[in-house]
């Protein structure tokens, strides 16, 4: 017999209505974890970029460097000098105008 008290259909209605709400959870889920991976993989980055004393509190390895190419101005006679370069070619001239404190 009959159900006391049951709607006519509303099982069969409920579930097409319940499925629409579950697959949109999908992409918002995929969002969250998508983000959460990338805040992963750059803490990552992030806490050994910052893990050593760097440039960011001292003058770190640059100081000295700046220091000889700004005594080496002082001393040129041509306003230039040479440093050192990483590749090719392995010195390069630089115009002591372009070096600021």
């Amino acid at each position: 017999g009959a159900v006391p008290g049951a709607v006519p259909g509303a099982v069969p209605t409920a579930v097409p209505t319940a499925v629409p709400g579950a697959a949109a959870i999908r992409p918002r889920l995929r969002a969250v974890l998508a983000a959460g991976a990338l805040v992963a993989v750059l803490a990552v980055g992030w806490v050994t970029d910052y893990r050593y004393l760097t440039q960011r509190t001292t003058n770190g390895w640059w100081g000295p460097v700046a220091a000889s190419w700004l005594d080496s101005c002082a001393h040129s006679r041509t306003g230039t000098i040479s440093i050192r370069a990483w590749g090719k070619p392995a010195w390069v001239t630089v115009s002591c105008s372009n070096i600021r404190r």
